[in-house]
């Protein structure tokens, strides 16, 4: 997260707008960074002799997390004020949500509530 909010800073040139989104996003990102990302072997059944990362942090901006598991399932993390958080699942295209991307599959169980 450290280019994208370089970039903030450097287009805004605004300390405190900066300051007011660390401290919205401190507590969610936080939490973010205590899933293990230790590779394990077996996770993907058609690659059992590969290693894959369990989680993988990927950030797109500064309020916004894709978390993508074992290099299948992926979610889209977006960061609100007062450390709300809202999430959609990320295989599907932001414009075609019947059009799942790449190599992700949908997450299973999420639902739109």
């Amino acid at each position: 997260m450290q280019l994208q909010l370089e970039q903030l800073l450097n287009t805004t040139c605004r300390l405190d707008e900066l300051m007011k989104l660390l401290n919205d996003t401190y507590e969610p990102l936080y939490s973010l960074t205590k899933l293990p990302t230790t590779p394990q072997l077996g996770v993907v059944f058609s690659r059992p002799q590969i290693p894959v990362q369990t989680f993988v942090l990927v950030p797109q901006s500064p309020t916004h997390v894709r978390i993508v598991y074992c290099s299948v399932y992926c979610i889209d993390v977006h960061f609100q004020p007062d450390g709300f958080v809202s999430i959609r699942d990320g295989a599907y295209s932001l414009f075609d949500k019947s059009q799942v991307l790449g190599e992700l599959s949908p997450t299973q169980g999420l639902k739109v509530g």
